[in-house]
């Protein structure tokens, strides 16, 4: 069994990066027809996973790479082994439990993903190449396949969305974000690529953003790019502004649920104070977290359940139709109580914030910096309108986890040259990695 990454098949990982990208992107189920009820895809795209899961442990096995993933597992053991309590003790723990594994095998195969590449120019490459296959096929979809491709007005839910772009996903709400990542990545392309083909990628990608009229992240594109430019030039202050930030937004948006001070100020503003009916499923939310605050309901045991119309009837709020929270941080609320909360917290805001401002103080690849800051970022502060985290597949999330995992190698695992010879045998990876660079 080699212990060297250059050994490693380039046609081999090029395969699974990109297959396993548009899995985690797309899941199983592209082009999705909303006129008509959801079939049984749950049980199709899990097989998948654990599929998928299976080949890349083998690979990393193989290559020895397990000693990288799920980096840091203190606190993701921690989160996870409450969460597991907490679903033990919910109302539906077989169902919850299934999903937390489910859940996890895909935080494994984006930790494996996340060290595949053997450098920075595979990685460019691969990421291109990924973007290249994803982009015109939602632009093919639009022009050849419209009805699954746009939102229609004989949808069966939410018929206003008409003429709203979706491209492959099933929703404009998860096709924007992924539009603002492809952004990203083609911004990044743009330095460590191809200059011409990432511009196209990064055009191509917001014309696409713009027809999704998915308002929430096109307005978060610019605040994250003007953040990230601000950090890069003052790295101590990664945890203060994005942590004040996301403080921030929930003050507004989940204040004006129950302050009417808040709620004035808001609409002075010009911003809609219900947040397009949202705070309506956060007074929900907060009075079930009351009944429960230390175990919660169980992962993912709230929405669509009998336990929700067990607590709430229809007629005293449209907001028991809601499939999620609508914001990352009260959903984890609602998952494991007040422990699950903290515990998410430490693991996707506190810890990587230290090791992005350990990481650009390093000097460690400032473009690959660039890059896992703004995926990171933009997941953070779009959580605080959408419930983005421990979502399964789903653009935003794999995205935010390949960030973090690569931003923690970056800031502990020999960032510069210098310190590649110090490393146990174990743990010696060639200058030339991705994350190690």
């Amino acid at each position: 069994m080699s212990d060297d990454v250059s050994e490693r098949p380039r046609w081999l990982v090029g395969f699974l990066f990109v297959a396993v990208f548009l899995y985690l992107w797309i899941s199983v189920r592209p082009f999705e027809n909303l006129a008509t009820a959801s079939g049984g895809s749950n049980a199709l795209n899990q097989l998948v996973g654990l599929a998928i899961t299976g080949v890349l442990l083998l690979f990393a096995v193989h290559y020895q790479l397990l000693g990288l993933l799920l980096k840091p597992r203190l606190p993701i053991f921690l989160l996870f082994g409450w969460m597991l309590i907490a679903s033990v003790l919910g109302s539906q723990p077989g169902t919850a439990i299934q999903r937390l594994v489910f859940t996890g095998l895909l935080c494994l195969i984006t930790s494996i993903i996340a060290v595949l590449p053997s450098d920075r120019q595979q990685f460019a490459r691969l990421l291109a190449i990924a973007s290249s296959v994803l982009l015109p096929v939602c632009y093919a979809g639009v022009i050849f396949l419209p009805a699954r491709s746009i939102h229609q007005a004989y949808d069966l839910s939410e018929p206003a969305l008409a003429g709203d772009w979706r491209g492959v996903f099933n929703h404009k709400n998860a096709a924007a974000p992924a539009m603002i990542m492809l952004v990203f990545f083609g911004l990044y392309l743009r330095g460590s690529w191809s200059k011409w083909k990432g511009t196209i990628i990064t055009l191509l990608a917001f014309v696409f953003l713009m027809k999704t009229n998915g308002k929430t992240a096109a307005m978060l594109l610019p605040v994250t790019l003007m953040l990230s430019w601000w950090l890069e030039r003052h790295p101590r202050q990664v945890l203060l502004v994005v942590g004040g930030l996301i403080g921030l937004l929930n003050l507004f948006a989940v204040g004006s649920t129950f302050s009417s001070s808040i709620r004035d100020v808001v609409e002075s503003l010009g911003v809609d104070a219900t947040f397009t009916g949202r705070t309506d499923i956060w007074e929900l939310s907060f009075v079930t977290f009351f009944h429960s605050p230390i175990f919660g309901q169980g992962f993912q045991s709230f929405w669509n359940t009998t336990a929700l119309l067990d607590q709430f009837a229809v007629h005293e709020t449209w907001a028991v139709g809601a499939a999620h929270a609508h914001n990352g941080y009260i959903e984890s609320l609602l998952n494991g109580g007040l422990p699950a909360f903290v515990l998410t917290c430490i693991w996707l805001v506190i810890l990587p914030a230290r090791d992005l401002t350990k990481s650009i103080q390093n000097g460690a690849a400032p473009d690959l910096n660039r890059l896992f800051a703004r995926m990171w970022i933009f997941a953070l502060l779009s959580a605080c309108l959408e419930s983005n985290f421990f979502t399964g597949t789903g653009p935003i999330w794999s995205s935010m986890l390949i960030a973090i995992y690569c931003m923690h190698h970056q800031a502990h695992d020999q960032l510069c040259e210098a310190n590649v010879a110090s490393v146990s045998s174990k743990q010696r990876y060639p200058e030339r990695h991705i994350t190690h660079v």
